[in-house]
């Protein structure tokens, strides 16, 4: 993993990232501001990287980013083509091969309708390092069958607590097939490049032999797409939030489509309370919950939740 993070940095700068790559498996982010420290977070730590690359707990030690680092950066980034880019820096975001994402910050410039067109004067750059850990969500395997048909799930946890990774590796075994039911076709609406992790249209995470992946479009715009054209199985959406989504999705599901979706929340209530914009018994459309959580930087499940005969939802497991 290291040496693919490596190629992501321009030839003249690398050196300064040598002892970050060290970190391996607990890197996570890379925050790169401007006239500030250079910054890394992982597993609930973080550091900050003095000019020869050492790494140290104090800010004021740390390397300061300068505006000519950044405009190398972004270069690089775009591979010296920041037009051919435009669609995702409208987003605010650039992927990357191996699935790496850059999230950015600057000045927005706006059509004169008012939409945004781009973003120029680059301040901040968050690299978001991706990586795919086969089997973490194999133990869930028989809370998530039934009678040999995977059931529409729906991942939750606050941000940063391993949704996307996990919800990965359930498209790749339901993908894939396993020992609970045989595998199915796939469709991912993957509106920001992030679950497949998508460059230039080919897919960097390994998602199963069945899957198709719809990168680039809106969620609402994907699902429609891939009914229409792939005749999915199973629909996998990461982190819904939008009314319109939901509707989409239940349309999906009176298709007998499974659906395999994400969200933000903490716990059931939070869930119940997001009636007031994604429509009253929005949940309905889902069989399991798996409410995830990270406690001393490692990932978990918090509590699983399934519908009883009556169609209201029981934890099974706290």
């Amino acid at each position: 993993m290291s040496v693919e993070i490596e190629k992501i940095f321009p030839a003249d700068i690398r050196p300064l990232f040598a002892e970050v790559l060290k970190k391996g498996e607990m890197l996570e982010e890379i925050r790169i501001r401007l006239e500030k420290p250079l910054m890394i977070s992982g597993y609930g730590k973080e550091y900050f990287i003095r000019e020869d690359g050492s790494l140290t707990l104090y800010p004021e030690e740390g390397y300061r980013v300068r505006k000519g680092d950044l405009h190398r950066l972004m270069e690089h980034f775009t591979r010296y083509s920041p037009y051919a880019f435009e669609a995702e820096l409208r987003e605010g975001f650039l992927s990357l091969p191996g699935g790496h994402r850059i999230g950015v910050t600057g000045e927005v410039v706006c059509t004169e309708e008012g939409r945004v067109k781009t973003l120029k004067n680059i301040s901040s750059i968050n690299i978001r390092i991706a990586r795919y850990v086969q089997g973490v969500a194999e133990g869930l395997l028989p809370f998530v069958y039934e009678n040999g048909h995977p059931c529409s799930l729906l991942l939750v946890s606050p941000p940063g607590c391993g949704k996307t990774t996990m919800l990965r590796d359930f498209i790749r075994l339901y993908s894939e097939g396993n020992t609970f039911g045989q595998g199915r076709n796939v469709g991912v609406a993957d509106e920001r490049m992030e679950i497949a992790g998508s460059y230039m249209g080919q897919a960097g995470m390994p998602l199963g032999a069945r899957t198709d992946v719809l990168s680039g479009c809106s969620k609402t715009e994907g699902v429609l797409m891939l009914i229409r054209s792939m005749n999915p199985g199973v629909i996998a959406v990461d982190e819904i939030g939008r009314e319109e989504e939901i509707r989409l999705l239940r349309y999906a599901a009176t298709c007998g489509i499974t659906l395999l979706n994400t969200i933000h929340g903490q716990d059931m209530q939070d869930l119940q309370n997001k009636e007031s914009f994604l429509g009253e018994g929005w949940l309905s459309i889902y069989d399991r919950i798996i409410f995830l959580k990270k406690d001393g930087g490692r990932f978990g499940v918090r509590s699983l939740w399934k519908k009883d005969e009556e169609g209201e939802w029981l934890c099974v497991r706290y």
